[in-house]
């Protein structure tokens, strides 16, 4: 949440802007860490005016009025609407209006590894757009290494797979740089709406991805926890009949859903594995893979992983905030 917010205002920050949460730190403060998510009222003049920003728009997904939308303007770990992402990061940076970004102010941004120059100039407008001085990008999965505690500046191999919202990356990193890499479009999103789809597929239910996350962080962490036996409520709208309607379903299920997803994972996994290095190979048997995002944080996954590769994985001590703080790191290190 939101908090010390004249020390945003008076030093350098980093900024995680990822298709799932939002994220500003100074000096390994946390100062923001909301949802990626915007609501704007829509005037009788044709403009239009905020009406909720972070968690409480994520509250509105699905609920909205005729004259509510709420826009998520990061998709796939690229932000996809300028116009909401800046008047998102507008407000998160100016609840406290004491002090503003000034012409000297430095930020880190987070980027994903497979954004084009384009992509990168815009993100890079964009920041700027919103008061920052000077803009420096860095990879995600070198900012998710560095939060993670590992020495990327020697020269040894070391694997990172961090699973966020929109995109998973995986990079094998040597002396401070990447030396192989695969972008996946899918991550927690696309979890979620895998449990969408089965529960219409198969129960001919309807429920929102808002819903489907809601199973993925609860009844997900039991079921991979082998505990996914138990019968559960889930309720939503019966397609036909349009009436709002429920179903019992075996908690084991939703690992049968969400497991295509995962598979995807694996083979991002290998595929890197198949392009890196033999000396380098050797340093990941002996030091593994480590596990960061949102998606870490789902119960005994990094055991499902290191089964499917056959390397022990790892989860990262702080997987939500690893990517922000290697970039605040790395901001330090200027």
């Amino acid at each position: 949440m939101i908090r010390n917010f004249f020390a945003c205002f008076s030093d350098d920050v980093a900024i995680d802007m990822g298709t799932s949460n939002t994220l500003v730190l100074s000096h390994g403060d946390v100062l923001v860490n909301e949802p990626s998510v915007i609501a704007v009222r829509q005037e009788a003049s044709g403009g239009k005016r905020l009406a909720a920003a972070g968690m409480e728009a994520k509250r509105m997904i699905g609920k909205e009025s005729r004259n509510i939308k709420a826009i998520m303007p990061v998709r796939e770990g690229v932000v996809v609407d300028f116009e909401m992402a800046s008047l998102m990061l507008k407000h998160y940076l100016g609840r406290t209006r004491t002090r503003r970004f000034g012409k000297n102010r430095r930020v880190m941004v987070t980027a994903p590894t497979a954004i084009t120059p384009v992509e990168s100039k815009s993100l890079i407008n964009l920041i700027e757009s919103v008061g920052a001085g000077e803009v420096r990008l860095i990879e995600e999965p070198i900012a998710a290494a560095l939060g993670s505690g590992i020495r990327i500046n020697e020269p040894e191999g070391s694997l990172i797979v961090d699973i966020g919202g929109g995109i998973t990356e995986t990079a094998v990193l040597s002396l401070s740089g990447i030396v192989c890499s695969k972008t996946i479009p899918v991550a927690g999103n696309h979890m979620d709406a895998a449990i969408v789809q089965y529960m219409k597929k198969n129960y001919s239910l309807l429920i929102g991805d808002k819903l489907g996350e809601e199973i993925k962080t609860t009844i997900g962490c039991a079921f991979f926890d082998g505990k996914g036996n138990t019968v559960v409520t889930v309720k939503g709208m019966d397609p036909i009949s349009g009436i709002p309607s429920y179903r019992e379903v075996n908690g084991e299920e939703f690992r049968f859903a969400m497991m295509p997803q995962i598979e995807h994972i694996v083979d991002a996994i290998k595929e890197v594995l198949g392009q890196c290095p033999p000396e380098l190979s050797a340093d990941i048997v002996n030091r593994g893979i480590v596990l960061t995002g949102g998606c870490a944080l789902l119960a005994n996954i990094h055991n499902i992983l290191s089964d499917k590769i056959g390397l022990p994985v790892t989860v990262s001590k702080d997987p939500l905030l690893a990517v922000a703080r290697g970039a605040g790191m790395a901001l330090g290190g200027l």
